[in-house]
This record gives C-alpha cells, sequence and structure tokens, in this order.
C-alpha cells in the first residue's frame, strides 16, 4: 500500500473523468449494501484472537446474483476502494458510524477490464483477474488461468503488460495463476500464485509456493512455507509486513479462512516465507471464503483489516489488530 496520496488522489481522478468510451458503455451494474452484524459471542471474541471486530457490510447486485471481489484496494484514508473480480473492475466510497465502524458501501463506477489494446477481455481464460493493489501510480491486477499481472492507470485506458520472467510461470497449475500481488514500502512487488508444482511435467504439487518478488534491483523467486490451506491475497502492512489469507478446503463449502502475519525481514529473493498466525475466521463469524484483502492505518496509528468474502451471499468485513509489534 504507497502512501503516495497525490497519485492515489490522481488515480481516482481519472477513475471520475468518463471518456468517450466510457460514455459508449452500459450503466454498470447497480449494487446495494446493508448492515451486518454478526454473533459476537464469547466463544467468537475468543476465535477472534488479536483481531476486533469493527463493522461489516453485505454487498448485492439489483441485476444478478453476486459473488464478490477478489481483489481488494482501500485507500489510506479509508475513504475509498477499488475493487475486481473476474473481468470487471469496481471503485466507490466507504463510510463510517461515529466509533469507526464500517458502516456501508457505495458503488460509483464499474465496468470491464480492459486489454492492452484498450478492449474488453473476449476470451473467458483472460478474464480471470484474481488480485489487486496499488503502486503509487497505477493499480497492479493479477490473473489466474492466463497467468500475468497487468497494471492500469485508471480502470478506462488501455491495460499495460508487468513484465515477469519466464521462470515465474512454471509449474503453475492451471486456475492456480497469481491470486496475490502486494506493493511493498520498499518499492518492490511481490506476485504469488496459489501452489506450484516441482514437477511441471506432471504437476506434482510443490513443498512450497514459489512467488516471484520485483525490485528496482532486478527479480527473483520467494516461497511461502508449505501448509494446508491456500494462499488467496496478500496485503502490505505500513511497516512492510504482509497480511496473508489462507483459504482451508475442509468441506464441499469453504468457509474457513486463516489469517496470519509474514515479517519484513522474510520478504526477500530466495528467501522461505513463514508466515505467523494470527487468527482462522469460521462460521457461525462467517458463512463463505475471505478472498480479498487490504490493510491501512486508522487515525490513532492502529493497523485496519477490510476482508472480502467471495461467495454468496458477499459481504466486505473490517477488523482492528490490536497485536502491532
Amino acid at each position: 500500500m504507497s502512501p503516495n496520496i497525490l497519485g492515489v488522489a490522481t488515480a481516482f481522478l481519472l477513475l471520475a473523468v468518463p471518456t468517450s468510451r466510457a460514455a459508449e458503455t452500459p450503466d454498470p451494474p447497480r449494487f446495494q449494501t446493508s448492515s451486518l452484524k454478526p454473533p459476537l459471542t464469547a466463544e467468537i471474541e475468543k476465535q477472534l484472537g488479536p483481531l476486533r471486530f469493527k463493522g461489516a457490510v453485505t454487498v448485492t447486485r439489483t441485476d444478478g446474483r453476486f459473488f464478490g471481489w477478489s481483489g481488494l484496494w482501500v485507500s489510506p484514508d479509508g475513504s475509498r476502494f477499488a475493487a475486481v473480480d473476474g473481468g470487471d473492475w469496481a471503485q466507490g466510497t466507504l463510510s463510517y458510524d461515529g466509533d469507526g465502524n464500517l458502516a456501508s458501501l457505495a458503488v460509483q463506477a464499474a465496468g470491464p477490464l480492459l486489454d492492452d489494446k484498450g478492449q474488453p477481455f473476449a476470451h473467458p481464460d483472460d478474464k480471470d483477474a484474481e488480485a489487486l493493489d496499488f503502486d503509487g501510480s497505477r493499480f497492479l491486477v493479477g490473473f489466474e488461468t492466463h497467468d500475468r499481472v497487468l497494471a492500469y492507470r485508471d480502470f478506462t485506458s488501455a491495460a499495460e503488460p508487468i513484465e515477469l520472467p519466464k521462470e515465474a510461470l512454471v509449474g503453475i497449475p492451471r486456475g492456480a495463476g497469481f491470486s496475490s500481488v502486494a506493493h511493498l514500502q520498499n518499492g518492490a512487488t511481490i506476485v504469488l500464485p496459489e501452489y506450484t508444482a516441482d514437477d511441471p511435467q506432471n504437476m506434482r504439487v510443490s513443498t512450497r509456493t514459489r512467488g516471484w518478488l520485483l525490485t528496482k534491483n532486478g527479480a527473483g523467486p520467494v516461497w511461502l512455507r508449505k501448509a494446508r490451506g491456500l494462499p488467496v491475497s496478500l496485503s502490505a502492512f505500513p511497516n512492510g509486513d504482509l497480511l496473508l489469507l489462507e483459504v482451508l478446503p475442509n468441506s464441499v463449502k469453504i468457509t474457513d479462512t486463516r489469517l496470519s502475519r509474514i515479517s519484513a525481514k522474510d520478504i526477500a529473493i530466495g528467501r522461505t516465507m513463514r508466515p505467523k498466525e494470527l487468527a482462522t475466521l469460521r462460521p457461525p463469524l462467517v458463512d463463505g471464503r475471505f478472498e480479498g484483502s487490504a490493510v491501512r492505518r486508522g487515525t490513532r496509528g492502529e493497523p485496519l483489516l477490510y476482508l472480502m468474502i467471495n461467495d454468496s451471499p458477499a459481504a466486505l468485513y473490517m477488523f482492528e489488530l490490536s497485536d502491532e509489534p
């Protein structure tokens, strides 16, 4: 999450200015939100560990079923968000009650993601957008199936491909591509698939998941320790650490999500990242899988986590993290 507020403001100004192409597209889908109040029993609060519930809202579409967003970004002041899923993007505003709890979400603009020629993606394999972050001047979008990362100065402009080493694409099974993209405080960007294979010929799952770290001095592999669960989102803390979301397959419907923290000192080319678990979120607190995440600081400097359920019903949750190191 870049602190470049000027860049953030510029990007959203561009989003707000209609172009001739945007004027020719149909009206964006209509969204509705409502407050969500989960049962906060003593057992659930124990389950949350260092997390404190700070509000949630359900998100639905009036013109069809909605499964939420897989990629999420929230502005440093918490007033705006951007999101992607499939071949679409959305952006809008967030509001809070008098105690700083998330109270509502409003979608102000939405549309199809564009290719490098400024056209909506035609093939389904090209539309599998799963991850989102902002590097100070561009939105970075990670894709599965057709594994790649694209940058957007604004979502109504043509995509700018991010160059990845060929090795970064080796051994990623179909549909397990770049579900995580995070821009770090030191200017580097990390991209991580859901899993990789040691033996690309037979696609045998690796003992570790290989991601790629893109720095100003070059690029190289970075590894995530193998554990039960699939990594589906990375978001940068202001101090350079990473928030990791992993879904835990334990039934036909995945409803358990493990939240962990990766120390900044472990995020380096050639290193293996070993996350420290914060909490595992499961029913009855939530009924669905979290896939989108974002992190920012609150007015007191406290870390605030935003988690998006990529399921139906879709919902955006907010938590405060109390064990900041």
